[in-house]
């Protein structure tokens, strides 16, 4: 599998080479320990809002040694400025070229639009929507439409954002019948019809709002799950199908709905711990979903699975460290998905990888600062993905973001059949090395084959090839006798699972005429050939 989040340690390989023939989030009930929205209020677990490396190389007798970087994957990726006091909340592509995130500026109180465009982060300036607001979440259908919800802290209610025709522009929001609500999360299922989950303040009860034809509106949630309880994560996996998570704040625990065919319904739910919440949900298209959060009596993640006959059971979590939580989680197919939060005790991002042995993993995180988290991800695909957060260096706060890669080393061929060539004369055949994944391929040195063959010419040792370009190699097949020869040579490189690419060479030495090439008529008119 592409990408293992887990350290790829040394690798020893036996080479053959052979020869031979902090904001406000509303007035509701704050319970202590509550992310609340998907932001920590002050005081909580002491908390408070308020290379790539290189790849040496060993050679002995008939051993390589190839020393693969331990996770180098997630990639941190430079922020552009913002202002002092920024962070990211949410990340989405609609396709691999281009994408958004959002979040918060808390110096200008208004909500962050970042856009990668031609490889590139760069701020967009929001519309105007009142003199404090954020954004929470973004969801795209194509590269040129798409949604954005967050909270008017002015005006104690919902944001909605709308990107059409090259711009976005504020949306005025339907009529709730609450006087303090939010919107935490957005998920769209076609251009025209999408859904927006969040939190009604005053009424203690979660919020759902249906797009159709143009049109936003209010949809009443017929069940009661406690007199104080909300919503912070949404998706839908196909038009008629879709799931909203977040907290029961009297009763300490998760909170699940299942839509289907627009009516919403609770579901029974695992027992996890005697507290506990739930903060982001997804399925993949091949109907595997998944629910994480946090369990605030162990201080810990939860991950949650759903099962085909609709129950959801609690999973092991992996051994992070003694404070530690999930936010989001995306998967590309039923076995392959990441989640990411906040290590509290280590001050430091979470990102877990769920491999197609069904089994969670814990992956060693970039270095990003002394003071850093993660609130989404988003994968393009198995081998390319974005997650967003927060970091601080104890006066300045900045968003950050974080790339994950992986390298594919694609050869034009692996067997190379010079046939036959004269005694003395010499052929050359070329391979062309290609990085066809989306990380940076990384090559070591290419060995050379033994005699009768050789390398004539390359420029992949020691190379760095970045997505999409190539490097060629050029092999030379020279008998200076009679028979068949064959020989190997290898290219080492960071392909996380193919570490090692070996290139056989065929070729036969015969007896023949002399092969004579003409090479110039001087003035005399004496001729020079060469053989």
């Amino acid at each position: 599998m592409k990408g293992k989040g887990v350290s790829m340690g040394t690798r020893c390989f036996t080479l053959s080479v052979t020869s031979s023939p902090t904001f406000e989030a509303g007035g509701g009930k704050r319970r202590p320990g509550s992310i609340r929205s998907k932001l920590r209020p002050s005081g909580r677990r002491g908390e408070g809002w308020t290379s790539k490396t290189g790849f040496p190389l060993f050679f002995s007798m008939a051993f390589l040694f190839w020393a693969a970087p331990a996770f180098a994957d997630w990639t941190v990726i430079s922020p552009p400025s913002v202002s002092a006091n920024w962070e990211l909340r949410s990340v989405h592509f609609a396709s691999p070229q281009r994408g958004w995130a959002v979040g918060k500026d808390s110096v200008s109180r208004q909500g962050v639009l970042l856009q990668f465009l031609n490889g590139l982060w760069n701020p967009v300036n929001p519309p105007a929507v009142s003199p404090d607001w954020d954004l929470r979440s973004v969801h795209f259908t194509s590269d040129a439409e798409g949604w954005a919800v967050g909270r008017n802290s002015a005006n104690r209610r919902g944001v909605l954002l709308h990107f059409q025709n090259g711009a976005w522009s504020s949306v005025a929001v339907p009529n709730v019948q609450s006087a303090d609500w939010e919107l935490n999360s957005v998920r769209f299922t076609s251009l025209t019809e999408g859904w927006a989950v969040g939190q009604d303040f005053q009424n203690g009860r979660g919020v759902a709002l249906h797009h159709q034809n143009g049109v936003w509106t209010q949809i009443s949630l017929p069940v009661v799950i406690s007199s104080d309880w909300g919503l912070f994560g949404l998706h839908f996996p196909s038009a008629t199908e879709g799931w909203a998570v977040g907290t029961d704040i009297i009763n300490r625990k998760g909170v699940i709905l299942h839509n289907l065919n627009g009516a919403w319904s609770p579901l029974a739910l695992p027992d996890v711990s005697a507290d506990w919440e739930l903060l982001g949900v997804h399925f993949s298209p091949s109907d595997g979903g998944w629910a994480v959060g946090s369990n605030l009596t162990n201080r810990e993640g939860v991950l949650l699975n759903h099962l085909e006959d609709d129950s959801w059971r609690a999973a092991a979590a992996p051994d992070i460290s003694t404070d530690w939580e999930l936010r989001g989680v995306h998967f590309t197919s039923a076995t392959e998905g990441w989640a990411v939060g906040k290590d509290f005790a280590n001050k430091r991002g979470v990102l877990l990888q769920h491999s197609p042995g069904g089994l969670w993993e814990s992956a060693s995180p970039p270095a990003v600062s002394a003071d850093w988290e993660l609130f989404g991800v988003h994968l393009i695909a198995s081998d390319d993905g974005w997650a967003v957060g927060r970091q601080s260096d104890g006066i300045n706060i900045k968003g950050v973001i974080l790339r994950f890669a992986v390298p594919n080393i694609s050869v034009s061929t692996a067997v190379i059949n010079f046939r036959d060539v004269a005694i003395g004369a010499f052929s050359d055949r070329v391979v062309t090395v290609q990085n066809t994944g989306t990380g940076d391929l990384v090559i070591g040195v290419v060995t050379p084959p033994d005699l009768p063959f050789s390398i004539a010419s390359e420029g992949c040792s020691g190379h760095t090839l970045p997505a999409g370009t190539f490097c060629r190699v050029t092999y030379r097949f020279f008998p200076v006798g009679e028979g068949a020869f064959t020989g190997t040579s290898s290219m080492p490189s960071n392909d996380p699972d193919q570490g090692l690419v070996t290139v056989t060479l065929n070729g036969t030495g015969t007896i023949g005429p002399p092969l004579f090439i003409d090479l110039v008529a001087p003035a005399d008119g004496q001729g020079f050939t060469a053989c």
